[in-house]
């Protein structure tokens, strides 16, 4: 029977609403397992945070093992290791078994994306890679809204250990479906110099695609981008809204929904936009000009905006962190299609590290505000703290430009397909 890309695509996503869901579910379980497991605050903060490192310092391995083993394998250990890591997370009886289950999540979870993305390569013409994508990146939305009330109410009624013991057993089932319908490219498909074997190590794969400046501006205008969305949105929205508007949590928690609903339709919207323009940097452009903005709208606008305007913002806020796939699409377009998903691998880490140093550094710099001015208002607080998130983007913007300018060069494009139209 002939497979449809539409389902491997739909399943690529499923595995990756999993893991977005086994990567953001602990907020509302924190407590339970703190008080359960008998830990204390900084006990807690490490099972969870090895989940985020395991996640990031996976990525390059990641996408060097989807470009040698192809998707299909590398889709298979995902699920098979996260399956097997929330159920041992959920018989936890201590502290080492919580964050060995955790690192072990947050690892595999690090292999959940990018097989998806070769897969799109693999199996769709390279006009359709884009918008494909923008789904896999939009199904986050499912993820992040599973975690919310869903989780909530399930940990309420049945405890913290249930819906991580259903949860694995439903990805090992979903392994299953990944090992009869999920094909690494169409049958009878023609290689030629589109291996998914890599001739060259690790190293020399990592040689190849750091030695490459365009690697390091591509990466320094994605942690532009994402800035907003792993700082605020995912973080400080919710003491901003308090601080400096005055607002209750529960009016917080409903203003922040309204994220959940950018990300559903934002990355899809985004890649029909640049297919539109012919110019994914031309967008990125418009991104971080806008991120700019946003930034500095947070630092120095009024404390006193209406509750529909604060719903606006936080629409708003993470619509740089939506346009990941238009990056994805610049990396197939700029390293060789043998270690193309490498590259990929590379510039996911970017962002992800990126955003856990600016998270501590913006609370480094709040709390040093903190006890230098004491009398200050919460939004000036604010402004000192997100100066130096506020010149990343000015950063971000000069690195686009050079982009645009690189891209235009026949002799740079090196066959970059769309994105040499950037001129």
């Amino acid at each position: 029977m002939k497979k449809s890309p539409v389902i491997m695509v739909g399943l690529a996503a499923l595995t990756y609403i999993i893991c977005i869901w086994q990567r953001i579910s602990p907020p509302v379980v924190a407590l339970d397992v703190l008080t359960e497991l008998g830990l204390e605050p900084d006990q807690m903060s490490l099972i969870f945070a090895l989940t985020f490192f395991g996640y990031g310092l996976a990525q390059p391995v990641a996408g060097y093992c989807v470009d040698r083993f192809g998707p299909r394998r590398c889709l298979l250990f995902s699920a098979l290791v996260m399956g097997l890591g929330s159920i041992c997370f959920s018989y936890s009886e201590s502290f080492l078994t919580a964050c060995l289950s955790r690192t072990i999540m947050g690892t595999a979870s690090g292999l959940a994306l990018l097989p998806g993305l070769r897969l799109c390569m693999n199996w769709l013409p390279p006009e359709r890679f884009n918008v494909a994508i923008s789904f896999i990146f939009s199904a986050s939305a499912l993820g992040n809204f599973l975690v919310g009330r869903p989780l909530a109410q399930v940990t309420g009624a049945f405890g913290w250990r249930f819906p991580y013991f259903w949860v694995g057993v439903l990805t090992l089932g979903l392994m299953v479906v990944l090992w009869f319908v999920v094909a690494d490219k169409p049958e009878g498909a023609d290689d030629g110099d589109q291996s998914q074997t890599p001739s060259i190590s690790f190293i020399e794969t990592a040689r190849v695609i750091l030695s490459d400046r365009r690697f390091w501006m591509i990466g320094g205008m994605y942690i532009g981008t994402d800035i907003l969305y792993l700082t605020f949105t995912s973080l400080w929205s919710g003491p901003y809204l308090i601080e400096v508007h005055g607002l209750s949590t529960v009016s917080v928690g409903n203003i922040l929904s309204v994220a959940a609903i950018s990300f559903l339709i934002g990355p899809p919207l985004i890649a029909l936009w640049a297919d539109r323009w012919g110019s994914y940097l031309k967008v990125l452009l418009f991104m971080t000009v806008f991120n700019l903005l946003t930034v500095s709208f947070i630092m120095w606008g009024p404390a006193d905006l209406s509750l529909w305007q604060l719903y606006v913002l936080c629409f708003l806020a993470p619509l740089g962190g939506q346009a990941a796939g238009l990056i994805m699409t610049l990396s197939r377009d700029t390293f060789p299609h043998s270690v193309s998903t490498s590259g990929m691998g590379f510039l996911n880490f970017m962002p992800i590290m990126g955003g856990a140093s600016f998270q501590q550094l913006i609370g480094y710099i709040m709390t040093r505000t903190e006890m230098s001015m004491p009398e200050a208002a919460a939004q000036s607080r604010y402004a000192v703290a997100y100066f130096p998130a506020w010149l990343w983007t000015i950063l971000a913007i000069i690195l686009c430009l050079m982009l645009l300018r690189m891209y235009a060069r026949p002799k740079e494009s090196n066959g970059c397909g769309h994105a040499a139209a950037d001129d």
